[in-house]
């Protein structure tokens, strides 16, 4: 039958992927995958957990008024998620992908600043309000959005139930682990050096992304 003989097909180009210390193309694409699920869930844990604790001791708001400014950037990144065929005409996945973790870096480092290091000075009220809006706006909902996409084309055959279930999982353990990697460092280090390790890890999973871009590309692409 066709699904049998489709079947057949997809297993046979399984076995005829290259293999790297016992690895398929797509096993790694998968692994990378999981990798950025857990760089990029694991900024937008520590921003959600320590945003409130932030701007109650740096710049005084109520709870009410942290929780609107949330909700309004949230809101707007619900806006673009419903644009998000309209930027599919114009940028590919793996772009969006990309472009996504760069403002997620962007954002990161708008809420550092050489005097936040030695003293205990906090950054413009202007460069707050625009690293949250790129943030919940615009980077994690496009990037994450996109990685997912990507992700779910990696074994179009394949067990694509097993591998979500492996990509949730990693970004489920990135919102435990992360914010308490972010407390720490909070109390022993201080608030900004929670961001410059947040931008770090977030240019080093961009750096290894564009490095490997084409590779994901030609794996993603297979029929």
């Amino acid at each position: 039958t066709l699904a049998a003989s489709t079947q057949q097909s997809s297993i046979n180009d399984m076995e005829t992927e290259k293999k790297y210390w016992g690895w398929t193309e797509s096993d790694i694409v998968a692994i990378g995958g999981c990798i950025l699920n857990i760089t990029t869930k694991g900024t937008i844990g520590v921003f959600e957990t320590l945003g409130l604790m932030y701007v109650t001791s740096h710049y005084h708001w109520s709870s009410l008024r942290s929780g609107l400014t949330v909700s309004c950037c949230g809101t707007a990144g619900v806006v673009f998620l419903l644009l998000f065929s309209i930027l599919l005409h114009y940028f590919n996945d793996l772009d969006l992908v990309l472009y996504g973790m760069v403002t997620m870096v962007l954002s990161c480092l708008l809420l550092t600043s050489p005097l936040t290091l030695t003293t205990t000075s906090t950054v413009p009220l202007w460069q707050f309000y625009s690293s949250i809006i790129l943030m919940y706006s615009v980077g994690y909902p496009i990037g994450h959005t996109a990685l997912l996409g990507v992700f779910s084309k990696i074994m179009k055959s394949g067990p694509q139930g097993q591998l979500l279930g492996y990509f949730g999982s990693a970004g489920s353990l990135a919102r435990v682990f992360f914010p308490v990697l972010a407390g720490v460092l909070a109390e022993y280090c201080g608030d900004t050096v929670i961001f410059i390790v947040m931008a770090a890890l977030l240019i080093i999973s961009c750096a290894v992304f564009v490095a490997s871009k084409e590779f994901v590309r030609n794996v993603i692409s297979r029929p």
